[in-house]
């Protein structure tokens, strides 16, 4: 592993940079301390001490296999190992999802439909360079598995950025094909309450997908707007293209108070 200066830039500029590559990615991390909280459980991190921007993966998995993941992170720890120095557990050399639906390879559950986004059950994107910039400091860093990932990433970082405006939304609608979306909402929150009692579950997640068309604009503007406003220690931004030459139209944006 080796070690750049960077440009200190604010972390949603560096992520707007970064969006001109391919499969970009910001998050926000408290770092690898073991905070459990209360009773050595999973416990709520305090805050966030660095953020991470990177984009051009040198691999990407997708699809359902964990075995191809496995390959994937042994060979991308092998590629930051061979200048002699191994990236420490903080260095976020991949970034991805596993998704809960993962769980029916193992327990028998009835089949769940496609979801309609068609984003798969896993994906990981692994990269040879990464910017990283600690909270309250003025600096930042570019750390890399060789020098020309570090070339790479930081010619991309030292252009600045088109300045677009962020999209216009359209109005905000419930895809839920029931006729009183609020209603139906409310009576699954009741149905929940009687398992919990019941003792047949201990938590539920309820989900409800909520839809808007937006316009062109600024890709990294919601993931800017929720750092601003509810900055959460483990927070992601990971965008994507439907057409290799087109703008970012496809984001994955989490903002979670919870290491998981």
């Amino acid at each position: 592993m080796i070690t750049r200066v960077a440009p200190p830039l604010a972390p949603d500029e560096a992520a707007r940079r970064a969006a001109r590559g391919a499969d970009p990615i910001w998050i926000s991390s408290p770092g690898a301390n073991d905070d459990r909280g209360p009773g050595g459980h999973g416990g709520t991190d305090v805050g966030i001490l660095f953020d991470a921007v990177a984009s051009d993966p040198s691999t990407i998995v997708n699809g359902e296999s964990l075995e191809g993941l496995d390959r994937a992170w042994t060979g991308a720890r092998r590629a930051w190992s061979a200048t002699g120095t191994a990236p420490g557990v903080e260095v976020p050399i991949g970034v991805g999802w596993l998704s809960y639906d993962l769980a029916r390879q193992w327990i028998p559950l009835r089949k769940q439909l496609r979801d309609e986004g068609d984003w798969p059950p896993i994906e990981f994107r692994f990269f040879d360079a990464i910017w990283m910039r600690d909270v309250g400091h003025s600096t930042a860093r570019i750390v890399a598995c060789n020098d020309a990932a570090a070339d790479r990433l930081l010619a991309t970082l030292e252009r600045a950025s088109p300045g677009l405006a962020p999209p216009r939304l359209g109005p905000l609608n419930d895809s839920s094909d029931a006729p009183e979306p609020r209603a139906a909402h409310a009576t699954a929150v009741a149905r929940i309450k009687e398992y919990l009692l019941a003792g047949d579950a201990y938590q539920v997640n309820l989900a409800r997908r909520l839809t808007a068309t937006i316009g062109d604009g600024d890709p990294v503007w919601m993931g800017a707007a929720l750092r601003s406003r509810a900055p959460a220690p483990h927070a992601v931004w990971m965008g994507s293209r439907s057409r290799a030459a087109g703008p970012i139209d496809r984001c994955i944006v989490g903002n979670s108070p919870e290491r998981f």
